[in-house]
């Protein structure tokens, strides 16, 4: 996406607000458990009875744990969701709902955090994820990503470090 004079839109260009309405107009059709969402101050959800959630929260900083000089936007939004939905899966619950909290360079280019956004779209799609929020500022450093997944699982049923066993 370039302006009329050629230059590449950024994100100081368009905002958080616009930004935003973007992934919102990416976005599937959330399932019914999702009362309100994206857009909203906090999403709100329900959980069938006799299911419990499960929540894990993990950062991503350009150079601590990816650089863009060998890894796409589009990898990188592929490769956002997995390192939460491993720790899900560990405690046997099912991954339900991602919350994405970006901070984001103001000079990134809009091209990329799209890419970004289809990845991790496709991604969340791939493993039945809705992505009903999360959160966007201003970096005036790299880009640090932030996802927060929230997992669904039988009650008395979740699987617990202290309850591991060999070839279990």
């Amino acid at each position: 996406m370039n302006r009329p004079n050629g230059r590449p839109v950024k994100i100081r260009d368009i905002g958080e607000f616009g930004f935003i309405a973007r992934i919102k107009d990416r976005l599937p059709t959330l399932p019914t458990s999702v009362i309100k969402g994206i857009g909203e101050d906090a999403a709100v959800s329900s959980l069938p009875p006799g299911k419990q959630v499960d929540t894990t929260v993990d950062l991503l900083i350009e150079g601590v744990h990816f650089n863009f000089s060998f890894l796409s936007p589009y990898l990188l939004g592929r490769k956002s969701l997995p390192v939460n939905v491993s720790d899900i899966a560990a405690m046997g619950a099912a991954p339900k709902f991602a919350f994405l909290s970006l901070a984001v360079p103001e000079n990134m280019r809009i091209e990329s955090l799209d890419e970004f956004c289809k990845g991790f779209l496709e991604r969340a799609a791939e493993y039945g994820v809705s992505l009903p929020g999360g959160d966007m500022a201003a970096s005036p450093g790299p880009l640090f990503i932030n996802g927060t997944l929230l997992g669904e699982g039988k009650k008395g049923e979740m699987v617990f470090r202290q309850g591991a066993q060999a070839g279990g």
